[in-house]
């Protein structure tokens, strides 16, 4: 059943209103505007990959304690960020498509670029100069490229089954695919109109603050399964608070008085994200992270916090979409599916530069900004087969 229009609110340009079972389905250019940010986060995170203190696929000869520290800030919230924009993506494309039909629109959108890359050039290449750069492989790309079908990435050999940075698209399909039957149940009139009296209850200052006790949960389970489930090689956290972050975002973030209790205390969050990530680091430098408890706790509480200074600021002063919106935010997936190769590529080339640590990191992100967007603007928008590879949504007239 195809949602109806209502326009009992009157014309906003920052706001479309649909119906779904009866529930107002609010749609807000602050979501949009979260994406591409949260784009150019992933972008600069990975630039700074190159000079932290962490092990990469390419290393600059001079590494930077100062960048390590964003490196060690941004994996608090960048990839939960991610997954709960997808659980408010997820909630929007069922009230429009049927589950075969979502189905449908997640293998396009998210399997088709992560087989491309993992098999065709993107991954192959991160791949190749990570072997080349740790002098575990000496020749040409095309030399190579045989040898990366030889055995799995991570288990002695070279095949990226994960996709590297596309790793997220391999899970975001998964977790769409197995929350089916929760997005079946949540979808019935009478449990949605549960739900949103139950989050209706939970209205009063604090109350968007309640999510942490649940991740807390969910940390305790991961700290438990570090061998398994509670891996943090990709971006920082476990997939089970992943899962978490992707329905929240289905359930909470959807609800108009939830996200309006964000807004409304942005500042005191901005205060909880500021003071936990600080405890977070004293604990991390003086070795207090084995302190399951607290560390996961606290870890929730940062994350969260951080989530709502996002929501609650974005959905404050990022109302309203403009033409950089309309043209951004369709290149949001190509961009993402390219940006780490470029990286990379250009750090293979940059990394024995005798250069001061600063310099290097601005030419590095402008190069490499260049080359990605030219190549989204230049090939993948004027190529319908490259938008199909690239999981590029139609791009709307400006």
């Amino acid at each position: 059943m195809g949602p109806a229009c209502d326009n009992s609110m009157g014309p906003l340009p920052f706001l479309t209103v649909n119906r779904v079972n009866g529930i107002p389905l609010l749609r807000k250019s602050d979501v949009d505007w979260l994406r591409v940010m949260g784009t150019l986060a992933v972008f600069f995170y990975h630039n700074a990959r190159f000079f932290n203190l962490g092990d990469w696929h390419v290393k600059n000869n001079e590494l930077s304690p100062e960048i390590h520290l964003f490196v060690i800030f941004t994996d608090q919230w960048l990839m939960p960020l991610f997954f709960l924009l997808s659980g408010i993506g997820t909630y929007h494309s069922l009230a429009h498509h049927t589950f075969g039909q979502f189905i449908l629109e997640r293998t396009k959108r998210l399997v088709v670029p992560l087989v491309f890359g993992i098999v065709v050039f993107l991954i192959p290449v991160q791949v190749y100069i990570e072997r080349v750069s740790h002098g575990q492989f000496s020749g040409s790309f095309i030399e190579f490229y045989p040898e990366y079908f030889k055995g799995f990435y991570a288990f002695g050999g070279n095949f990226a089954w994960m996709g590297l940075h596309l790793w997220y698209l391999e899970v975001l399909f998964v977790f769409s695919l197995i929350t089916i039957p929760l997005f079946a149940l949540l979808k019935k009139r009478r449990v949605e109109q549960i739900l949103q009296k139950g989050i209706g209850l939970i209205a009063f200052p604090f109350g968007y603050l309640i999510p942490v006790l649940l991740i807390f949960g969910v940390e305790i389970f991961n700290n438990s399964h570090l061998d398994t489930f509670g891996r943090r090689e990709f971006g920082g956290w476990g997939l089970p608070a992943y899962w978490f972050f992707f329905i929240c975002g289905y359930i909470f973030m959807t609800q108009p008085s939830y996200r309006e209790n964000m807004e409304k205390n942005r500042r005191r969050s901005l205060l909880f994200g500021i003071t936990a990530f600080a405890t977070v680091f004293f604990f991390f430098r003086q070795g207090f992270s084995n302190h399951v408890i607290a560390y996961s706790f606290l870890r929730g509480l940062n994350a969260w916090a951080w989530l709502a200074v996002f929501i609650g600021y974005a959905g404050r002063y990022f109302k309203e979409s403009n033409r950089f919106l309309q043209y951004a935010h369709p290149i949001v997936m190509p961009f993402y599916v390219l940006h780490q190769t470029v990286i990379v590529m250009f750090g293979f080339f940059l990394a024995n530069c005798d250069m001061p640590v600063g310099l290097t990191f601005i030419i590095l992100a402008l190069c490499s900004f260049a080359v990605v967007i030219g190549f989204c603007e230049i090939v993948i928008t004027h190529s319908k087969a490259m938008q199909f590879l690239f999981g590029m949504k139609r791009r709307q007239p400006v």
